[in-house]
């Protein structure tokens, strides 16, 4: 059962996790395979709750559905099975079945981070169809797509928070550079991280993103208005491609969070089978969980938990969210495929 587990997961751990992190550890006993959080490997703030780590779970545990019917297996997932082990996400135990068709499966390896400009083109009826039935498929959640231009651009805009946010607090600065990685020699050495050819970034960006990352630097920077330029920067690349969407799920149970990674990966491979690419911008949908839950300790001025409350509040606005939780936030569309992609570590099962 090992090797058949190592197969499934060889192609299952490519799912996305908050800037590469990929929080997972693996353990066989009894021909049941155990997924475990690994809980200090993305950035905490954004993470409350393991909130950011368990859609990549989710994710992950899509792509092993998906993987283990192809290869003639159904699994069976128990999802947080003992609640003296926090960070035991699933159960998981394969049943011997027929080989089943998984058209998607090809794309596992293929589906990337696109954070290029994208074109200004409309969905046709059969991608947006397409797109909207993944919810059904998962049988959880709700899907919205906007693809309205002038409301994709209030979208962007407050998406765009993140970023000054970001680059003006020492601790999230901190944080956040600590998990780059510079160099394509250590990308293939540490293949972990958040690779910085991956944020297509132009030489001259790229400088003053390496400036940005010592924080005396930023500081000066930040007076200089620099913060405000690359969120307005970042803002109209946000707004471009065909639509922008949501997953929302009724509250904030860790359980909708897995399947909202599910959906998201789902919806994520379709898109990519479709052609299209995808870029997921969530920080400011995570940032208020903390807040929602108060415990923003003191990294947070009152002054930028009123920016993150007004962002949030206006993205649920216009994608017509007057309940729920919104999970997860995408745009996606047509482009130039991504200049680098990232590595993953090879899965390990522990025994």
């Amino acid at each position: 059962m090992e090797e058949i587990f190592k197969k499934i997961l060889e192609k299952a751990v490519w799912a996305a996790s908050g800037d590469n992190s990929q929080p997972w550890r693996f353990v066989l006993k009894n021909d049941c395979l155990y997924l475990f959080n690994l809980s200090d490997r993305d950035i905490p703030l954004y993470n409350w709750g393991q909130r950011g780590s368990l859609v990549a779970h989710g994710g992950l545990l899509e792509n092993l559905m998906i993987v283990s019917r192809q290869e003639g297996y159904e699994p069976k997932i128990n999802l947080f099975p003992d609640p003296d082990q926090a960070n035991l996400v699933a159960k998981i135990s394969l049943e011997k079945s027929e080989k089943k068709p998984e058209p998607l499966a090809n794309f596992i390896q293929e589906r990337a981070t696109n954070r290029r400009p994208y074109q200004n083109s409309a969905l046709d009826d059969n991608q947006r169809r397409q797109l909207l039935m993944t919810s059904e498929e998962i049988g959880a959640g709700r899907l919205i797509l906007l693809e309205d231009p002038d409301k994709r651009k209030l979208v962007a805009q407050a998406l765009s928070v993140n970023e000054i946010i970001v680059l003006e607090t020492p601790e999230l600065h901190q944080q956040f550079f600590r998990h780059v990685v510079w160099t394509e020699k250590e990308e293939r050495s540490k293949r972990t991280g958040l690779y910085v050819k991956t944020l297509e970034l132009a030489p001259p960006e790229e400088l003053i993103f390496k400036l940005f990352s010592h924080w005396r630097a930023a500081r000066i920077l930040n007076k200089l208005g620099f913060s405000r330029l690359i969120a307005k920067s970042n803002a109209e690349d946000y707004a471009t491609g065909s639509a922008m969407g949501i997953i929302v799920f009724e509250d904030n149970r860790r359980e909708n969070f897995i399947l909202a990674g599910r959906l998201f990966q789902r919806l994520w491979l379709k898109a990519t089978q479709m052609g299209m690419s995808l870029h997921p911008i969530t920080g400011v949908l995570f940032l208020q969980q903390r807040i929602l839950a108060q415990e923003v300790d003191k990294a947070l001025k009152s002054e930028q938990v009123e920016m993150i409350g007004r962002a949030y509040q206006k993205i649920a606005d216009v994608f017509g969210v007057s309940r729920g939780t919104i999970t997860m936030l995408f745009r996606l569309g047509f482009s130039q495929p991504p200049s680098a992609r990232s590595s993953r570590l090879d899965p390990k099962i522990g025994l």
